[in-house]
């Protein structure tokens, strides 16, 4: 099982290009994905962002295949869906 992580720098920058402020970086989902880059929806505290987001500036982590890694899914409604829930978990 996979899980992914922007990198901080990058997810700063995105951030400030953005206007938003959400202090996580765990991919929760990828909805999109070329050769090069990926559409990832990331979580944190009361709110989640997604953005493209360049695979050198992501980081691939291996977690316990019990664990829920990072959601590769169809649609940016299903990346939602995995993002709401996961807030949920913390609030």
């Amino acid at each position: 099982m996979k899980s992914y992580y922007v990198k901080d720098w990058f997810h700063e920058k995105k951030m400030n290009e953005m206007q938003r402020n959400v202090q996580g970086t765990e991919v929760i989902a990828i909805s999109k994905q070329s050769e090069k880059a990926a559409y990832v929806t990331v979580a944190g505290g009361t709110s989640f962002m997604s953005y493209w987001c360049p695979k050198s500036c992501m980081e691939e982590h291996d977690i316990p295949e019990d664990a829920e890694g990072t959601h590769i899914v169809k649609t940016y409604e299903e990346a939602v869906f995995f993002a709401k829930q996961y807030i949920s978990l913390w609030n």
